[in-house]
C-alpha cells in the first residue's frame, strides 16, 4: 500500500471514530438509555442483520453507531448541534467543512486515489479539533461531590447515604476485606445547565453519575468483570462507560436521566462483581519492560469499556500536549508531561 493511503486511511479513523464516541456520549447524557431513537431505521436494520451471525460477531457488535453511514452521522450532528457546539467548530465552518469530508470519505471508502490535498485537508480538521476534543474529555472528568445537591435524590440517599441494602451490605465489607474504597461523584456535560445547590440530580439531562472503586493494591481483571453472571444486559444497557484509567481503579459512569432505582441497583452489581474479579495478584509480566503494563495484553472489548484512553484521564490538570497529534509542529514547546496520549488514541 503506497505510504500517503495509509496515512490518508489512519487519519480518518482518527476522526470519524472521535466523532461517533462524541455522538455517543452526548446522547446518552441527554436520552439515557433511550439513545438508540436518534438513529435512523436502517442502522438498526443493519445491526439487526449483523447479529444474525454470532460466529463473526467484532468487539463493535453491540454499537449501533458502528452501523451508522458516514453521511448520516454528520446528518445526526448538525441535527444535534446544540449537543456538540461547544466541542466542535462554530455551526457555519462545520456545516462548510461537512462537504469536503464526506468527498474524502466517499474516495476512501471506494477505493479511489486521493486528491493531493486530501491528508493536509483532514489534518487541518483535526488540528481545528483539539480545542472541543479536549474541553469534551476534561468536562467528562471533572468530577464532583453531590454533598451539596438535594440529600433526597434516590441516587444520593441510596449510595451516599448508605440507606440502599446492596450499600449497606458492601461499602464498609469492600473496603475492610478487600481494600476497595467507593465513591460516587458527578460531571456535568458542556452544554449543559449547571447544577445548583440544593438542585436533584436525577432526571437531569447532561449530567452523568460517577462510581469509583479503587482497590488500593488489587488488580481488576478487565475482560472477566464484564463477562461476569452480575453484569447483566440491563447493567450493560445503563453503563455509558467502564472505564479503567489503570490496573487498581474501575469507575463506571451513568445517566442521570435514567431510572435512579435501577441505576441504584446496577450500582451494586458493578461492586459484587469488581469484589469477584479482582485478585491481590498482577499478573505474570510477560516482558522485562520495566513500563510493561498488563492492561495492554487485553483483547479487544466492548466499546463502551474505556481502558487508558481520554475518557478516563484528560481534565484541566492533565492536558496532553496534543491529543490527536496532527500538528506539523509542536502544540507545545515544553517536555510532554506524563500522560500524554499516543498517536491516534482518543
Amino acid at each position: 500500500m503506497p505510504p500517503a493511503m495509509l496515512a490518508l486511511y489512519s487519519r480518518w479513523w482518527q476522526l470519524e471514530t472521535w466523532l461517533r464516541q462524541l455522538v455517543y456520549v452526548e446522547l446518552r447524557a441527554r436520552d439515557g438509555a433511550e439513545w438508540e431513537g436518534n438513529l435512523d431505521a436502517g442502522t438498526q436494520k443493519r445491526l439487526k442483520q449483523d447479529r444474525r451471525h454470532p460466529y463473526m460477531a467484532s468487539p463493535d457488535w453491540e454499537d449501533p453507531l458502528a452501523y451508522l453511514d458516514a453521511g448520516k452521522l454528520f446528518e445526526l450532528i448538525e441535527e444535534n448541534w446544540d449537543l456538540f457546539g461547544p466541542t466542535l467548530l462554530e455551526q457555519n465552518v462545520w456545516s462548510g467543512r461537512r462537504a469536503e469530508l464526506l468527498k474524502i470519505r466517499h474516495r476512501i471508502g471506494h477505493l479511489r486515489r486521493p486528491h493531493q490535498d486530501d491528508i493536509g485537508r483532514l489534518e487541518q480538521t483535526l488540528r481545528d479539533l483539539e480545542g472541543g476534543a479536549f474541553r469534551a474529555f476534561s468536562s467528562y472528568n471533572h468530577l464532583r461531590d453531590p454533598d451539596t445537591v438535594d440529600p433526597s435524590d434516590p441516587v444520593v440517599n441510596d449510595w451516599l447515604r448508605g440507606n440502599h441494602p446492596d450499600a449497606e451490605r458492601l461499602i464498609k465489607h469492600a473496603q475492610s476485606q478487600y481494600d476497595t474504597h467507593f465513591r460516587l461523584r458527578y460531571s456535568v456535560r458542556p452544554w449543559a445547565d449547571s447544577v445548583a445547590p440544593g438542585q436533584r440530580l436525577s432526571g437531569q439531562p447532561g449530567v452523568l453519575w460517577h462510581v469509583t472503586l479503587n482497590q488500593m493494591g488489587r488488580y481488576t481483571h478487565v475482560d472477566e468483570l464484564w463477562r461476569d453472571y452480575c453484569m447483566n444486559e440491563r447493567a450493560r444497557e445503563l453503563l455509558v462507560h467502564l472505564l479503567i484509567p489503570d490496573e487498581v481503579t474501575v469507575r463506571a459512569t451513568f445517566a442521570a436521566v435514567d431510572d435512579p432505582d435501577e441505576i441504584s441497583e446496577v450500582i451494586g452489581r458493578i461492586l459484587d462483581s469488581v469484589i469477584a474479579t479482582s485478585s491481590w495478584h498482577l499478573p505474570e509480566r510477560s516482558r522485562l519492560d520495566i513500563m510493561y503494563d498488563p492492561l495492554d495484553d487485553l483483547p479487544p472489548l466492548d466499546p463502551r469499556v474505556q481502558i487508558k484512553t481520554g475518557w478516563t484521564f484528560v481534565d484541566e490538570y492533565t492536558r496532553p500536549d496534543s491529543i490527536f497529534r496532527a500538528s506539523p509542529y509542536p502544540l507545545n514547546p515544553s517536555p510532554p508531561a506524563a500522560g500524554t496520549m499516543a498517536e491516534g488514541s482518543v
